[in-house]
Parts: C-alpha cells; sequence; structure tokens
C-alpha cells in the first residue's frame, strides 16, 4: 500500500483532529474491496471505520484524537479484552494525580518502545533513560504527542468508558496467558512484580521475558 496515500488526509477522510497523522486511525480488521479499489479508498475505509467506534462510544470530536491515544496504549499493554477498562482506568488515574505514587507519568514500556521506533514489550536501560524520546512516558508525565497504534473498538470502548477503580499499577504476571493483575498501592505492586520476575525466572521460561 503505497505510503503516499496515508499523506493524502483529506482523500482518506482523516479528521481535521488527526492533524495530518494516520497512526492510531487505521481500524483493525478484516476488510474485502474490490480488485481495483485504490490505497486510498481502502485506507478510507479504515479511517471511517475509526471514526464509525468513536462515535458509537459516544467521544466528541474535540475528544477523539485524546480518546485514541489513551486506546492505543491500552490496546499494546493489554491482551485480555476483561482488562482494557482497568488499564484504562490505570492510566486514567495516574493522568489525573500530579503527586504520589506516579507523578503523572504513564510509565508504558509500549510508548517508549514505540518513540525508538522498535516492538519491544521490554526496552532497554538506555532507551528507558532517553529524556530525547518524547514517547518515553517513564520520564515525561502526560500522554504521549499521538498513538503508538491503531486500536480496535474493545480498546477504544475501554477508553472512552474506563472501569471504576483505585488502581494505579498493572503487571502481566504471565506474560503468556496475559493474566494481569492491578494494584492500588506500591506495596502491592511490589508483589505482583515479584511474581512476574519469578515467572520469567523460572527455567521452563528461560529468555521470555529478555530486552
Amino acid at each position: 500500500m503505497p505510503k503516499s496515500a496515508a499523506k493524502d488526509a483529506r482523500a482518506i477522510g482523516l479528521p481535521a483532529e488527526a492533524e495530518g497523522n494516520v497512526e492510531g486511525w487505521l481500524a483493525p480488521s478484516t476488510y474485502e474491496f474490490p480488485e481495483n479499489s485504490t490505497a486510498a479508498e481502502q485506507l478510507a475505509a479504515m479511517v471511517a471505520q475509526t471514526v464509525k467506534v468513536l462515535d458509537t462510544a459516544g467521544v466528541a470530536p474535540k475528544d477523539r484524537e485524546n480518546v485514541l491515544i489513551l486506546a492505543s496504549l491500552v490496546e499494546a499493554e493489554a491482551k485480555l479484552d476483561e482488562d482494557r477498562p482497568k488499564i484504562a482506568r490505570v492510566f486514567l488515574n495516574r493522568l489525573e494525580t500530579d503527586g504520589e505514587p506516579t507523578y503523572g507519568l504513564l510509565q508504558s514500556d509500549a510508548a517508549v518502545s514505540y518513540g525508538a521506533q522498535r516492538r519491544s514489550l521490554f526496552p532497554s536501560s538506555a532507551e528507558l533513560n532517553d529524556a530525547s524520546n518524547p514517547y518515553n512516558t517513564r520520564l515525561i508525565p502526560g500522554l504521549p504527542p499521538g498513538p503508538i497504534s491503531n486500536p480496535g473498538a474493545a480498546s477504544i470502548n475501554a477508553a472512552a468508558n474506563p472501569a471504576d477503580g483505585p488502581w494505579f499499577f498493572f503487571v502481566a504476571v504471565n506474560p503468556e496467558t496475559g493474566e494481569t493483575k492491578f494494584a492500588a498501592t506500591q506495596a502491592e505492586h511490589d508483589q505482583y512484580v515479584a511474581e512476574f520476575q519469578a515467572w520469567c525466572n523460572a527455567p521452563e521460561n528461560k529468555g521470555k521475558c529478555s530486552r
């Protein structure tokens, strides 16, 4: 699919609030196109589907971009649909709290890796400490400057309608199954991190948690 088509915001129906950036607006789904359809027509269908999902979720146009950014983080971090609204709540609780325990930092490793231009669940130490990366939510508070993935309907709905809860932390204690545990305090989270580390250190999981 020609990259030039993605840059023609008008041709693909990209809303103004996207500011020309197609990232996050291409709804992942199964599409059927006529054999002679153009790249612009195909991208337009994907954008239209994202707009439809946002509208159905009750997202106002002025809020679309921020909802998509949040949804993209949820898409990247969640494996199970049941966890998506809770992960969205964790990020919102962090955004809405300037002080302890997280000081407005989202701390999404997926966002760090996106800014480093590679896909990884485990950024390197150098990447985690790179303050020049605008997507380094380990160091920079608030939402990243744009979506980091193209979120599906489940993640968009989670971002638009997050769960209620006091959580500030989550960790996938079993990265293979996606089992995720949520915590409201650092102490509780530390216990779950230890559980994750025990999984990583098990002989049968050797190398699965490497950076």
